[in-house]
């Protein structure tokens, strides 16, 4: 899919696959990697999952698990990921 130039992703539903009580942010973090070396940070969009990931834990452990793994990416790669994406798929006037 991510050779499909038309096609995007949202970055969700990480924990509800992992164990639900017993993931960890260092074994969520290959596949966090993996997503976005596969769709680049122009096609990648932050996703919740809420409510179904209350199952896996709260969303702030899912905010600060996605922020520390994007931790040591640019500000304007974090900024698409977390908004400017989503606002250009979405075709939102923000």
């Amino acid at each position: 899919m991510a050779a499909l130039p038309n096609v995007v992703r949202k970055l969700s539903g990480v924990t509800t696959e992992a164990g639900h009580q017993t993931w960890t942010r260092d074994q969520l973090r290959p596949y966090i990697d993996h997503v976005i070396a596969c769709f680049g940070w122009d096609r990648v969009l932050y996703g919740c999952d809420w409510p179904v990931s209350e199952l896996a834990g709260s969303y702030l452990q899912w905010l600060a698990t996605l922020d520390r793994a994007t931790a040591g990416f640019s500000p304007a790669d974090k900024r698409k990921l977390f908004r400017a994406n989503a606002a250009k798929v979405y075709r939102l006037d923000v």
